[in-house]
């Protein structure tokens, strides 16, 4: 059991990482709401993203069929701009879904459930300012899957650095990962790179953004992968927005 939420806590690693476990920053003191960390604009109520593989008609790259899910993940915000639930999804059915839990408008703990409302993960805040949160994730039973500290910058994600550990024994190093994030001026992310605690790259992943809609919030980007021929994109991405 615990073999699978070790495996799982990767997973929510992997999907998330774009937008990161860092969702327990999201409102630090330096932001009056969560789009700002999205880089979002307007008054958003949610919005969708799906991969799609990518192919290039006539010069340009355009999307062609589905990669697995219905969409990669929803995220969904109240009125003020606070994110109140995303959900993840796996071979059209929701897979996981995450919900936070505020104290006095800041989030200090963050739930990650099953499609059947089972308790995975839960991400605990233990120091939160302006320029750095610290966090630990722990499994449904009270292990400790892992632990990191965020940077801050702008009320962004500039460096994250993460310790993920085994379980048998408390302390016991697996894993570092340091994941750092650069923007454009507009607060869109356009490289996200991964290395480990040798040094190693385990991932460079660029951005372009191809389309926006009239919010300016990005519709259509392409996702590269540095490591590989970066002159051909790995996918596509599609993102589609409710507004209040």
């Amino acid at each position: 059991m615990y073999n699978n939420l070790f495996k799982m806590n990767f997973k929510i690693k992997s999907q998330l990482l774009v937008i990161c476990l860092a969702f327990v920053v999201l409102n630090a003191c330096t932001t009056k709401n969560d789009l700002i960390y999205f880089g979002l604009n307007g008054n958003v109520k949610s919005f969708k993203e799906k991969a799609f593989h990518a192919e290039k008609k006539e010069g340009n790259w355009q999307q062609g069929d589905a990669i697995g899910n219905v969409f990669d993940y929803e995220v969904f915000f109240d009125e003020n701009g606070f994110y109140t639930r995303i959900n993840n999804y796996d071979n059209f059915q929701l897979s996981q879904k995450t919900l936070p839990k505020r104290k006095n408008g800041d989030v200090y703990e963050v739930y990650y459930y099953d499609s059947d409302d089972k308790l995975l993960v839960t991400t605990k805040v233990t120091f939160s300012s302006s320029e750095e949160v610290k966090f630990e994730n722990i499994s449904a039973e009270g292990k400790r899957l892992s632990k990191g500290i965020i940077y801050l910058e702008n009320g962004r994600n500039k460096r994250q650095e993460m310790v993920l550990y085994e379980g048998r024994f408390d302390g016991d190093d697996v894993e570092k990962v340091m994941t750092d994030f650069i923007y454009d001026k507009d607060g869109n992310l356009i490289r996200q790179k991964n290395t480990n605690d040798k040094n190693e790259i385990e991932s460079d992943i660029k951005y372009e953004y191809l389309e926006f809609d009239e919010y300016n919030n990005w519709t259509k980007r392409l996702e590269y992968s540095m490591q590989n021929d970066s002159s051909t994109p790995d996918k596509i991405t599609i993102r589609t927005y409710e507004y209040y």
